[in-house]
């Protein structure tokens, strides 16, 4: 038969342990919302927070209200390093990375020996070079000025036709196109010669030097465009490798453009 005291003590044990049941449950409910996330190694539990980090890559069990675990992993990052990471995720860019064709570089002067022809030879040097792109030691410059000059591809008093020069390349089993943007203003016009310039590089009418109060036209050769500069290889100066501002580009563009490609392979059905 129980006294008193007794039932007083039982009474108070039962409430000691209601309390500290309640005491965990309202704990671990505010630590889930603070995101706080009990972690469970093989021996031992224990609370990872911001202020008390895991020393160790722990595996952690996330609790969800659905009662469904997830495992997750925790690894210890100092205060520090994440403020470095968050910096640097705010101030990262592109940097946007040059990409131009590496064309082999043909002198008016230096690879045609006709001396009467040297001054001329813009059209011819600059095919030459993207013939020689395709297909190395395919025609020298002399060459395919013999042909240019038997076709009738030069015209006097207006340079090397466009579209004779693009019948010498499909003469060499390649495929020229003549493109005549004059019609356009220059930000269309322009950006179908980016276009273009993403399968390959083209010959480009500019005026002479890029000078747009020159009165001698010219013919480059692109070989490619990026960040706005431009890129190219200019047959009347003694090497390649040139590049402009697209602006300057702009300026001394005639907005015509020759391509050359490979043929495009037949398909079998």
């Amino acid at each position: 038969m129980y006294t008193v005291d007794d039932l007083l003590y039982r009474k108070i044990i039962i409430m000691t342990f209601v309390a500290g049941a309640l005491g965990a449950i309202f704990s671990l409910s505010h630590a889930t919302q603070a995101g706080i996330i009990i972690a469970t190694p093989a021996f031992e539990t224990a609370y990872v927070s911001e202020n008390n980090p895991a020393d160790t890559d722990t595996t952690i069990i996330a609790l969800e209200s659905s009662g469904v675990s997830e495992e997750v992993f925790a690894m210890r990052v100092l205060p520090e390093i994440s403020a470095a990471l968050s910096h640097e995720e705010k101030t990262r860019t592109t940097i946007p990375v040059a990409h131009f064709f590496d064309v082999p570089f043909y002198s008016q002067f230096r690879d045609i020996s006709d001396a009467e022809w040297q001054k001329r030879g813009c059209g011819i040097a600059s095919l030459a070079m993207l013939i020689d792109f395709y297909k190395p030691g395919e025609v020298s410059a002399d060459t395919l000025l013999d042909e240019g000059i038997a076709s009738g591809v030069y015209q006097d008093g207006a340079g090397w036709k466009h579209q004779g020069l693009a019948l010498l390349a499909n003469d060499h089993s390649l495929r020229g196109v003549s493109y005549d943007l004059s019609s356009k203003d220059m930000d269309t016009a322009f950006a179908q010669l980016e276009n273009a310039l993403k399968d390959g590089p083209v010959i480009a009418s500019v005026y002479y030097t890029f000078d747009p109060k020159s009165p001698i036209p010219h013919l480059v050769v692109v070989s490619g465009v990026d960040n706005d500069i431009i890129y190219y290889n200019d047959p009347s100066d003694t090497s390649g490798g040139g590049s402009i501002s697209t602006v300057t580009f702009k300026r001394a563009w005639k907005k015509r453009y020759i391509t050359v490609r490979p043929l495009l392979s037949a398909s079998i059905y």
